[in-house]
């Protein structure tokens, strides 16, 4: 007797033929693997008076399954402060992943506000907190039972934060001169710049910004608006907006 399954019998040595079980001709695999899975056939033959008779028997479908293998997690996930943040968890298993439970200190995350498990079993945390720092562990079960739990880190960027800024709301009168500082601090150094409110241009030829430094010189009716020092560093961006009304000078 012979068993295929896509190759010759010498190539695979874990393949025994019976008497090993109770049933001759019975195929027995010792240990079996995931790369097992295949068609197998049986094929007997004998002899009679016409001579060598082959009986192609049955094709079985050996149908090797094992719980989930995560496949896809990162060890460390860094986002800032206020964001959302998703987790991966990528599992592959047969039959497929069922569901992916995640839990932080033991507790299960499922049911928790803020927090939601995907479709492809990520974690996603919405409005990250700093108290979300820390490390989260995933779980993929499948009808075979539970995988490897594997975990990940949370890390939170830390965006610029403003040490010295101007005023939300500054009233000037026609010709007179302004200077707007912000200065910001972060763990990487800041770049710090100025925009005005929908790209608009600063005004022509009374201008000068300097990092931080915004100076406006003679100031006219049309120079009112929204003014809007930013601050950027590897880790994000931070923004402070001071509005400036401009009123006609007293007689």
């Amino acid at each position: 007797m012979s068993f295929i399954a896509g190759l010759k019998m010498a190539e695979m040595p874990v393949l025994m033929i019976g008497p090993l079980l109770s049933r001759p001709g019975a195929l027995f695999i010792k240990s079996t693997r995931r790369t097992d899975s295949g068609v197998y056939q049986c094929t007997a033959k004998t002899f009679d008076s016409s001579g060598l008779v082959t009986y192609p028997g049955a094709k079985i479908l050996l149908d090797v399954q094992y719980t989930p293998t995560i496949v896809d997690m990162p060890d460390t996930v860094a986002v800032p402060e206020g964001s959302d943040a998703r987790l991966p968890c990528v599992s592959v298993g047969n039959p497929t992943t069922h569901f992916t439970n995640w839990t932080r200190h033991g507790e299960n995350l499922r049911s928790l506000p803020r927090f939601e498990v995907l479709e492809k079993g990520s974690l996603l945390i919405q409005d990250v907190r700093r108290t979300d720092a820390g490390e989260y562990a995933c779980t993929p079960h499948n009808k075979v039972g539970p995988g490897k739990t594997k975990t990940t880190k949370l890390v939170l960027k830390v965006v610029p934060k403003f040490i010295v800024a101007p005023p939300s709301i500054m009233t000037l009168r026609v010709d007179d001169d302004v200077t707007l500082v912000c200065e910001a601090t972060s763990e990487s150094p800041p770049k710090l710049s100025w925009e005005r409110d929908g790209g608009a241009p600063f005004p022509e030829g009374r201008t000068v910004t300097q990092g931080g430094k915004l100076v406006i010189t003679s100031i006219q009716k049309d120079d009112y608006g929204v003014y809007t020092c930013i601050a950027s560093s590897d880790d994000g961006q931070a923004r402070h907006s001071t509005t400036i009304a401009v009123i006609c000078k007293l007689k």
